[in-house]
Formats: structure tokens, C-alpha cells, sequence
């Protein structure tokens, strides 16, 4: 994965770990995309975390000032993403994650650890080490654990606040020069990043309608097939609604539709009651979700359909002697059948018979 153009800013201002200790993670991140730049004076403040994409605060030593914990909050809220790696001072740390259901203590057990939960930050990360912890943190919502040590310590946590996201590792050494080539703890410190800069993509499309005929007799039932797709990158749940002109036809609810996933829907048009003698334009439209802001491919039109009076077999607007021609010449035959019309199927049961051609002589005179 590459993240071209992401700016990571390593917080140097609270008596936090030397940048330096975190040389072979950061090295990592450049050579996958990310700009990586540190703060080494001044109080942290909106016009500081400005333009960054996540802030990392690697073992602070010092306490931060309300006011910069507050412009920490508001980075979040406004979908910037904090990690904060924590070990000696716990109660630092939770002046820092306590808004996001994170907040630390003093404790935890070293060693590698396999009890980790499934998520984006853990994917591809089967063992991780934690050589030497101070400390643990506990959870609420919104937040969750994602691995724990020997003990059922949390040792990774994460949440999602407003429009941003936060991360708490305890253990510095996790991540640090001397420990971060153990076992997954590489993965581990780039998943961390990965997830925080993650800009969620809400676009959900219709890219298709199919419709099985153009041309109908007013009775039939027309199969419309819809293609929807999800292109953004988050799981969708949203509505189609299929129209003739403007009135509905149906409509269908789309469950939790995975990023790059499509789906077919069939729907049924029952036009017994459409009037006939005109061109319905058919159109399929998805609900817009929540973010979405692109929403010019929510809607997809086919084009039109006929619906001709029942026995109008060519289509001219009226039932005369030229339907009934067409009609015998289909007599008998089936849809694989070299003389099969499927306009001549009048009653619509796939068989063209002396059923479709009675009906067609009953109808004659009528016309739109």
C-alpha cells in the first residue's frame, strides 16, 4: 500500500521519545509514500496540526496543556488521526485518549502476544511483541481493544470519534528501533498509520438496467435486471428504486454492500395497468448514503420501453389483419424454434399457439 502525499508530524515538544528511536518505522513510511515531519517547539495548536493527516505522539514525559488538548480533540473531530504511544506516564496518556473511550494504567506483562482481534489495524499480524510494558489501557465506547497480553491486558486499542480516529499502544519499545523487527510489529506500526489516513469513500452506483424487451403488450410482465456497485471504501447499505418515467415500480433494499462488491437485482414490471400506446423511459436510482457526495452515477437510465396494445404485434399502433399474419406464421413454436416472434406470444406463457392468435383476432379494430 502506498499513501502518496499523507503528512505524518511526530510530536518532539512534551519530553517524548527522540524521532531518531523510531528510525527503521519511519524510514518504512517514507518509502511507502508518506511525508513525515516533527514538531520540536511552540504549543500545539489548530494552526499547528493544520494540513496534517495524523499526529503520533510517541511517550510523552510532560503534560499537555488544556488548551492543547483541546486542539488535539478538535484535529480529531475534524478527521485527523492521533496515536499516542504510551508506557511511563499513564495518566498523560489519558488526558490525551480519555475523550475517546481510551484511558491508561500502570502495569501490563511483556512477551509476545496471539490474542489479537480482527481489524484493519491487525490484518496480516498473527504475532506481536510487546517486550517491556508500564502500562495497559481500558476500554469504552467507542472505543475497542484489538490485543491484549498474556493476562487479558489491553496493550492496543483504537476508536473512531466524529470525523477521525484515534490509536493507543503501550509499550514504546513495540515500535521502536530495537524492537519493531520482531515478529509482526513492522506490519503492525504501518497498519497503525494505514488505518489513520484512511479517507472513507461513501459512493455507491447504478451501473446497469436491463430490461428483457423494448417492446410489450400492456399485461406483461418485463424482467429488469439492475446492476449496482459499490465504489467507495466503506460497507453501504442503501435503496434502488426502479421507475417507469417517474412512477415506481419497485423498490429493493441493498445490505451492506462491501467496498468494490456489485450486485444484481431483478426486479418484475407488471404492466397491466400502464396505459398502452406510449414510451416509458426506464431508470434505476440509488439512495444516496451518508457522505456520499458524488452522485451523478446514482442514477442510470436505459432508454425506452413500448407498450403496445395487447395484439398489436408490429408495433404500428394498430391490431389488424398484419398482426394475425404475423401471428399464424409463429404458429406453433417456441423460443428456440427458427420461426419464434416473441411479439406474436400474446399472452406471454413462451408458447405461440391458436391461444395467441384468438386473442389477436378479438382485438382487431383497436388502435391508439
Amino acid at each position: 500500500m502506498v499513501k502518496v502525499g499523507f503528512i505524518i508530524l511526530f510530536d518532539q515538544t512534551h519530553g517524548t521519545d527522540s524521532i531518531t528511536w523510531y528510525s527503521i518505522w519511519i524510514t518504512s513510511l517514507v518509502e511507502r509514500g508518506y511525508v513525515v515531519e516533527n514538531l520540536t517547539s511552540g504549543l500545539i495548536t489548530p494552526e499547528v496540526l493544520e494540513g496534517y493527516d495524523a499526529f503520533v505522539i510517541p511517550q510523552a514525559h510532560t503534560d499537555y496543556a488544556s488548551e492543547e488538548l483541546s486542539a488535539i480533540q478538535d484535529f480529531v473531530a475534524g478527521g485527523g488521526g492521533l496515536l499516542v504511544i504510551g508506557d511511563d506516564c499513564p495518566w498523560i496518556y489519558t488526558s490525551l485518549t480519555s475523550f475517546a473511550g481510551i484511558t491508561w494504567a500502570s502495569g501490563g506483562y511483556g512477551g509476545n502476544t496471539i490474542d489479537i482481534t480482527p481489524h484493519p489495524v491487525t490484518e496480516g499480524v498473527s504475532i506481536a511483541c510487546f517486550s517491556s510494558p508500564t502500562s495497559f489501557m481500558y476500554v469504552t465506547f467507542p472505543a475497542i481493544d484489538l490485543m491484549r497480553d498474556y493476562s487479558g491486558y489491553t496493550m492496543l486499542a483504537v476508536s473512531e470519534v466524529e470525523f477521525g480516529k484515534v490509536i493507543g499502544i503501550a509499550d514504546e519499545d513495540s515500535v521502536a528501533d530495537w524492537s519493531i523487527g520482531y515478529v509482526d510489529n513492522l506490519r503492525l506500526a504501518n497498519n497503525m498509520i494505514d488505518w489513520l489516513t484512511v479517507v472513507e469513500v461513501d459512493d455507491v452506483a447504478v451501473t446497469d438496467v436491463a430490461v428483457s424487451l423494448n417492446m410489450v403488450h400492456q399485461g406483461w410482465i418485463v424482467g429488469i435486471n439492475v446492476a449496482v456497485a459499490n465504489l467507495g471504501n466503506a460497507t453501504e447499505t442503501f435503496t434502488v428504486t426502479l421507475y417507469y418515467d417517474s412512477t415506481v415500480i419497485a423498490v429493493q433494499n441493498v445490505q451492506n454492500l462491501e467496498p468494490n462488491a456489485t450486485l444484481t437485482l431483478s426486479f418484475a414490471w407488471n404492466t397491466t395497468c400502464v396505459p398502452y400506446c406510449h414510451n416509458y423511459t426506464i431508470k434505476a436510482v440509488a439512495s444516496a448514503v451518508p457522505g456520499e457526495t458524488n452522485t451523478d452515477n446514482n442514477t442510470f437510465i436505459d432508454g425506452q420501453v413500448k407498450v403496445k396494445i395487447m395484439g398489436d404485434v408490429n408495433g404500428d399502433g394498430v391490431v389488424d389483419g398484419q398482426d394475425l399474419q404475423l401471428v399464424k406464421r409463429a404458429i406453433p413454436s417456441a423460443p428456440d424454434d427458427t420461426n419464434w416472434n416473441p411479439q406474436a406470444d400474446i399472452n406471454n406463457d413462451g408458447v405461440i399457439d391458436g391461444l395467441d392468435y384468438q386473442r389477436t383476432k378479438k382485438g382487431i379494430g383497436k388502435m391508439c
